[in-house]
């Protein structure tokens, strides 16, 4: 478990300095993991699809990283909101385009004030 801070942590490298080590020994395993799958991954630029890249957590030291994500995903297909996504979801239609809906599971107020001005 994370240790616990007497301000709020902003910064990516002070949140990651309170990890025991398994969980940063767990955390370099899920990240290469990751990686080793996205190598051969290729966003399929002649079908009609919809996917849900999920976050964690924006911190001020990683806000160039997001930008570059979010450039990279209008190059391949459009960001929509939650709702537009499960009302494509929801309809009986075929999804019709390329579509991107981001989401934020832990609730972190850098999700707010780090992502949402992206």
């Amino acid at each position: 478990m994370h240790a616990t801070h007497s301000k709020p942590v902003t910064l990516y490298r002070d949140w990651s300095a309170g990890m025991s080590p398994k969980e940063k020994l767990r955390s370099a395993a899920r990240d290469a993991l990751i990686f080793g799958l996205s190598l051969k991954s290729r966003v399929p630029r002649n079908a009609n699809w919809l996917r849900f890249p999920y976050y964690h957590h924006v911190f001020d030291d990683e806000r160039a990283s997001f930008d570059a994500h979010l450039h990279y995903m209008r190059k391949y297909g459009e960001i929509i909101s939650l709702d537009d996504a499960m009302g494509m979801l929801s309809a009986a239609d075929p999804i019709d385009g390329r579509y991107f809906c981001l989401t934020f599971d832990d609730g972190f107020k850098n999700c707010l004030t780090n992502a949402l001005r992206a």
